[in-house]
C-alpha cells in the first residue's frame, strides 16, 4: 500500500498526526482505520480546511485514491480541538491491497500459517538537516498498530498480547517488521472462566444432595419396629425384643 507515501505531504507542513490501526483476519483480509491530520493552525498551508482534506484524499495523494478490489473503504472527516484531516475506515480489504516493498510502503503477506509485515515510515521528509524544520517535525504524533489473529512470533515494535505498536520518531526513518500467527488462538481466559463456573455449580449440587441425604438418615422412624430389628442404643446396638404373649383369661366363677 502506497499509503504511507502521503505522510510526506503533511510532513512538509510541520505538525501532523498519523494513527494507523490494522486488524488482520485468518481469511487474509484486513480491517482497521487510518487517521491522517494536520494541526488546525497549519491548515492554511494547504489553502484551508477543505483544500487540506481534498489534498489528502485526491487521486495520487490520498491513502486510498482508488477503491480496493475487495472490501470497502469509507472516508470520513476527522477533527478535534487540535487536529483536522481525514479518517479512512476499511473493512474486509484483501491482503493483496497492502502489497509492495518500496520505501514508504507497508507490505503484509502470508506464508503458511504466518503473517509477515515489512515496511518503512520516513518522517525525515521536510527536515533536510534544517534545525527549524526538524523542530516543527518534533511536534508530530505517529502510531502504527497491527493486531494478529494469533500469537506474535517476532517484531521490532512494542508487543501487547497479539498487537504490535510502533511509535515512529519525527525526523527519522522507522523500519516496521513483525511476524505473527495467521491462525486464531484458543481463547483460554473465557474457557477457564466457564469451566470454573461449571465446577462451582457441580460442587454445589453434590453438597446439596449430601445434606439432604444426611437429614433423611437423622429423622426417627415412625411406627413400631418389626421383630429382630437392630436399633442403636446407649451401650451399642440392641435387638428389639419380641412382644410377650397375652395372659390366658381367668376361669369363669360358679
Amino acid at each position: 500500500m502506497a499509503a504511507l507515501a502521503a505522510v510526506g505531504l503533511v510532513a512538509l507542513s510541520g505538525c501532523f498526526k498519523l494513527d494507523m490501526s490494522l486488524q488482520l483476519s485468518p481469511d487474509n483480509t484486513v480491517d482497521g482505520s487510518i487517521i491522517l491530520a494536520v494541526a488546525r493552525d497549519q491548515a492554511s498551508v494547504f489553502g484551508g480546511e477543505d483544500a487540506l482534506r481534498e489534498s489528502l484524499s485526491g487521486e495520487g495523494n490520498g491513502l486510498f485514491g482508488d477503491e480496493p478490489a475487495t472490501g470497502s473503504v469509507e472516508t470520513k472527516d476527522f477533527e478535534d480541538s487540535d487536529w483536522i484531516g481525514n479518517e479512512y475506515v476499511f473493512t474486509d480489504v484483501a491482503l493483496d491491497e497492502f502489497g509492495g516493498t518500496d520505501t514508504g510502503d507497508l507490505s503484509i503477506t502470508r506464508d503458511g500459517d504466518e503473517f509477515i509485515v515489512n515496511g518503512t515510515l520516513d518522517l525525515s521528509q521536510g527536515a533536510d538537516g534544517d534545525p527549524s524544520a526538524a523542530a516543527l517535525l518534533d511536534s508530530a504524533e505517529a502510531a502504527i498498530s497491527i493486531t494478529f489473529p494469533g500469537d506474535v512470533k517476532s517484531s521490532n515494535g512494542v508487543e501487547d498480547g497479539n498487537t504490535v505498536t510502533w511509535t515512529p520518531k519525527p525526523s527519522e526513518v522507522t523500519d516496521i517488521t513483525a511476524v505473527g500467527s495467521a491462525v486464531a488462538g484458543i481463547p483460554w481466559t473465557p474457557i477457564i472462566a466457564v469451566l470454573a463456573l461449571v465446577t462451582l455449580v457441580l460442587v454445589g449440587i453434590v453438597l446439596l444432595m449430601v445434606l439432604r441425604k444426611r437429614q433423611g438418615a437423622d429423622e426417627p422412624v415412625a411406627g413400631p419396629l418389626p421383630e429382630g430389628s437392630i436399633v442403636p442404643g446407649a451401650s451399642g446396638m440392641a435387638e428389639v425384643p419380641a412382644p410377650e404373649p397375652p395372659e390366658p383369661p381367668a376361669p369363669p366363677t360358679s
